[in-house]
Protein backbone atom coordinates (compact mmCIF):
# COMPACT_ATOMS: atom_id res chain seq x y z
CA UNK A 1 0.00 0.00 0.00
CA UNK A 2 0.72 3.76 -0.17
CA UNK A 3 2.31 5.08 3.22
CA UNK A 4 0.38 7.83 5.05
CA UNK A 5 1.99 11.36 4.19
CA UNK A 6 1.03 14.51 5.83
CA UNK A 7 -0.83 17.16 3.63
CA UNK A 8 -1.16 19.58 5.85
CA UNK A 9 -1.44 21.16 9.24
CA UNK A 10 -4.68 23.23 10.86
CA UNK A 11 -5.13 25.00 13.85
CA UNK A 12 -8.67 24.24 15.27
CA UNK A 13 -9.79 28.10 15.00
CA UNK A 14 -9.17 27.56 11.33
CA UNK A 15 -11.60 24.83 11.20
CA UNK A 16 -15.21 25.69 9.91
CA UNK A 17 -17.10 22.60 11.10
CA UNK A 18 -16.00 19.01 11.41
CA UNK A 19 -17.38 15.44 12.11
CA UNK A 20 -18.38 12.05 11.40
CA UNK A 21 -20.41 11.53 8.53
CA UNK A 22 -21.24 7.73 6.80
CA UNK A 23 -18.28 6.75 8.77
CA UNK A 24 -15.48 9.19 7.51
CA UNK A 25 -13.67 12.20 9.56
CA UNK A 26 -14.82 14.97 7.66
CA UNK A 27 -13.02 18.53 8.04
CA UNK A 28 -13.49 21.54 5.98
CA UNK A 29 -10.78 24.33 6.47
CA UNK A 30 -11.89 27.75 6.17
CA UNK A 31 -10.59 30.89 4.46
CA UNK A 32 -7.91 31.61 6.64
CA UNK A 33 -6.22 28.36 5.89
CA UNK A 34 -4.37 29.23 2.90
CA UNK A 35 -4.06 26.23 0.73
CA UNK A 36 -5.52 24.07 3.37
CA UNK A 37 -9.09 25.50 2.87
CA UNK A 38 -11.86 22.97 1.72
CA UNK A 39 -13.35 19.57 2.62
CA UNK A 40 -11.56 16.85 3.64
CA UNK A 41 -12.43 13.02 3.80
CA UNK A 42 -10.63 10.89 5.94
CA UNK A 43 -11.60 7.05 5.82
CA UNK A 44 -10.79 5.57 9.44
CA UNK A 45 -12.35 3.96 11.81
CA UNK A 46 -11.16 6.37 14.66
CA UNK A 47 -13.27 9.11 13.62
CA UNK A 48 -15.71 9.38 16.81
CA UNK A 49 -12.65 9.46 18.90
CA UNK A 50 -10.69 12.00 16.33
CA UNK A 51 -14.35 14.05 16.98
CA UNK A 52 -13.84 14.12 20.59
CA UNK A 53 -10.43 15.06 20.70
CA UNK A 54 -10.82 18.44 18.28
CA UNK A 55 -13.77 19.44 20.71
CA UNK A 56 -11.73 18.84 23.70
CA UNK A 57 -9.00 20.99 21.97
CA UNK A 58 -11.66 23.43 20.49
CA UNK A 59 -12.37 24.53 24.85
CA UNK A 60 -8.67 24.05 25.69
CA UNK A 61 -9.46 20.56 28.08
CA UNK A 62 -6.67 18.46 26.06
CA UNK A 63 -4.22 16.91 28.08
CA UNK A 64 -0.77 16.53 25.66
CA UNK A 65 -0.02 12.97 25.73
CA UNK A 66 3.33 12.09 24.35
CA UNK A 67 3.09 9.08 21.35
CA UNK A 68 5.97 6.29 22.06
CA UNK A 69 9.31 7.25 20.19
CA UNK A 70 9.09 3.52 18.82
CA UNK A 71 6.63 1.44 17.88
CA UNK A 72 7.01 -2.19 17.34
CA UNK A 73 4.94 -4.33 14.48
CA UNK A 74 2.32 -5.90 17.52
CA UNK A 75 1.77 -1.99 18.21
CA UNK A 76 0.62 -1.00 14.42
CA UNK A 77 -2.78 0.56 13.68
CA UNK A 78 -5.15 -2.08 11.96
CA UNK A 79 -4.90 -2.56 7.77
CA UNK A 80 -7.26 -0.69 6.17
CA UNK A 81 -9.14 -2.10 3.11
CA UNK A 82 -8.31 1.47 1.37
CA UNK A 83 -4.76 1.82 0.17
CA UNK A 84 -4.77 5.53 1.55
CA UNK A 85 -6.78 8.49 2.47
CA UNK A 86 -9.37 9.67 0.66
CA UNK A 87 -9.63 13.17 0.22
CA UNK A 88 -12.62 14.65 -2.12
CA UNK A 89 -13.04 18.18 -2.36
CA UNK A 90 -16.01 17.65 -4.30
CA UNK A 91 -18.02 14.98 -1.90
CA UNK A 92 -21.34 16.82 -1.59
CA UNK A 93 -23.34 14.40 0.14
CA UNK A 94 -20.38 14.76 2.97
CA UNK A 95 -20.79 17.83 3.06
CA UNK A 96 -24.83 18.57 2.91
CA UNK A 97 -24.67 16.18 5.97
CA UNK A 98 -22.02 18.39 7.75
CA UNK A 99 -23.44 21.78 7.45
CA UNK A 100 -26.51 20.35 8.91
CA UNK A 101 -24.54 19.12 12.06
CA UNK A 102 -24.17 20.40 15.40
CA UNK A 103 -21.23 23.25 14.98
CA UNK A 104 -18.96 23.07 17.94
CA UNK A 105 -17.61 26.60 18.61
CA UNK A 106 -14.29 27.29 18.45
CA UNK A 107 -11.79 29.93 19.83
CA UNK A 108 -10.99 32.83 17.22
CA UNK A 109 -7.46 33.28 17.00
CA UNK A 110 -5.60 35.02 13.98
CA UNK A 111 -2.39 32.98 14.15
CA UNK A 112 -2.15 30.60 11.58
CA UNK A 113 0.05 27.52 11.42
CA UNK A 114 3.25 28.36 9.55
CA UNK A 115 3.10 24.53 7.43
CA UNK A 116 -0.51 25.40 5.87
CA UNK A 117 0.89 28.09 4.43
CA UNK A 118 2.95 28.29 0.70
Amino acid sequence: GVPPRLVGCWQISQLRRYGVVESRFCFEGGSRCGRGEGLYVLVTDQGDEITRTFRLAAEGKLSSKKRPASRNASDSPKKSNHGRAETRMSDVSCLDTLLQTQQVPVPQDDGCCECSRG
